[in-house]
């Protein structure tokens, strides 16, 4: 019986370490919808660890059709805009700090930031027609993207040095959604083969393909390094986790899309789809795979009623 017990504990870990790389534990999520209430259309861009979300939401159509920020928390939902200007909201922090922009009357794009001072907007020095942060970390650090004298599309980093540009490598356009409180980047580029996700950390750049994708973006970091963001293939557009197991799929139950852009620390996700009913925000959460968890249970039977055994038999 104790050889028994021994080879069940050694198949048993093998098991374990081979099932994620077969597929045998992909994780599984329950999703639930929201909608910011009298909207037409809710979008979910970025949640903290206390679990709050930003986003935007859309009210009214055609010529009259506006945009603004959101903040929904414990209390419930908040609206964000800054003048009364179409305003979106993206990224928050642990702090409550929430990063955005506003579109004013010539059509031009302005960063803003949202913290316990106020609301304040900025330009990146230089730009043209753009500046929109999309991430801010714990740190205060703010990512986005802006337009320069060329009009070209650029990343660009804010923290208390000021303003810095960045490019990926050979690039025609460079935007940057995401930042971790390692100061890690995600975003997107367009280049010659295409547009592409890529990471940026002390190593320098890394390309994000999702497998058989025509394109990807990465839009979220969390500080597990667990990267959130969309890819477009023949089926259309769907959103997408990348951990230490490889890529999955996060697809809203019936939607025709779905659009992954934040992430926090417990894995808790944000986005919108889109379904027969129009577009919706929404928040996945893991659960754990049924597969492990009845083996785990198996085990810990069949291990206690081994010790049972034994004990019987001395």
């Amino acid at each position: 019986m104790r050889k028994i017990i021994c080879y069940f504990a050694i198949g048993l870990v093998w098991f374990l370490l081979l099932a994620p790389s077969q597929g045998w534990s992909a994780t599984t999520y329950t999703y639930s919808s929201f909608d910011f209430p009298g909207s037409s259309e809710t979008n979910a861009t970025g949640i903290n660890n206390s679990g709050n979300i930003v986003g935007l939401y859309y009210v009214g159509s055609g010529a009259s059709r506006s945009w603004y920020g959101f903040l929904k928390d414990s209390g419930g939902y908040s609206s964000i805009d800054f003048s009364g200007y179409k305003t979106y909201a993206w990224g928050i922090n642990n702090n409550g700090d929430i990063v955005g922009g506003y579109e004013d009357e010539l059509g031009y794009y302005h960063g803003l930031l949202k913290n316990s001072g106020g609301i304040s907007s900025f330009d990146v020095p230089g730009a043209t027609d753009w500046t929109m942060p999309y991430g801010i970390n714990d740190s205060g650090v703010i990512v986005g993207r802006y337009t320069d004298a060329s009009f070209n599309l650029r990343g660009f980093v804010k923290d208390s040095g000021g303003f810095s540009t960045i490019d990926f490598p050979g690039a025609s356009s460079t935007s940057i959604y995401g930042i971790n409180d390692g100061g890690i980047i995600v975003g997107g580029y367009f280049g010659a083969t295409g547009s592409h996700g890529y990471i940026k950390d002390s190593g320098g750049f890394s390309i994000i393909d999702f497998p058989g994708a025509s394109s990807t973006s990465a839009y979220g970091i969390n500080d597990g390094g667990v990267i959130v963001g969309i890819y477009t293939d023949a089926s259309g557009t769907q959103g997408f986790i990348k951990d230490s197991g490889g890529f999955s799929s996060i697809i809203f139950p019936g939607a025709s899309s779905t659009r992954v852009y934040g992430i926090n620390d417990s894995g808790l996700i944000v986005g919108k789809y889109t379904d027969s009913t129009g577009t919706h925000g929404f928040m996945a959460t893991a659960v754990v795979p049924e597969p492990i968890s009845f083996i785990l249970f198996i085990t810990g039977g069949t291990l206690l009623a081994g010790r049972r055994y034994l004990r019987r038999k001395a």
